[in-house]
């Protein structure tokens, strides 16, 4: 199991870093418009984007529960790093997922303006990086449940 928590750990590092380089150099190679309003890479890197979300929430709920249970009531750093990471992983997975599928449904779903979904891509594009990315590297360092 552990070689499988290091292989997901790995997977996590490597996508966030993707999802956190790509936002930042997408504006040197792709000029936005009404009709491309984002670089269609994007769509290449959504659904690996979307799995790591999902096992980002799932063994961050693990290492969550497993710190509670030993932690009991008390609050230590441990048990602060786990929350965090999970609570804030579950946050950015449900913007993530209300921004993709309104990506795939975009011309009957519009719930807001497309500026205003083009802007609510941004609070993602910063905190997936950080949260997925350090629940990886805590998988990749062994403390996936310490």
């Amino acid at each position: 199991m552990d070689v499988a928590k290091r292989v997901i750990g790995a997977y996590l590092i490597i996508i966030a870093a993707i999802v956190g380089i790509f936002s930042v150099v997408e504006p040197w190679f792709h000029a936005s418009t009404a009709a491309s309003p984002y670089s269609p890479a994007w769509e290449f890197i959504n659904p690996f984007t979307g799995i790591g979300c999902v096992l980002g929430a799932a063994f961050a709920f693990i290492r969550k529960r497993a710190v509670d249970a030993v932690s009991g009531d008390a609050v230590t750093w441990t048990r602060l790093a786990a929350s965090v990471q999970f609570y804030g992983i579950m946050a950015v997975a449900l913007l993530y997922l209300w921004n993709w599928f309104f990506t795939l449904n975009i011309e009957s779903y519009t719930p807001v303006d497309l500026g205003v979904f083009g802007l609510s891509w941004k609070p993602t594009d910063v905190a997936f990086p950080l949260i997925a990315g350090s629940i990886g590297i805590g998988m990749w360092n062994g403390r996936a449940t310490d």
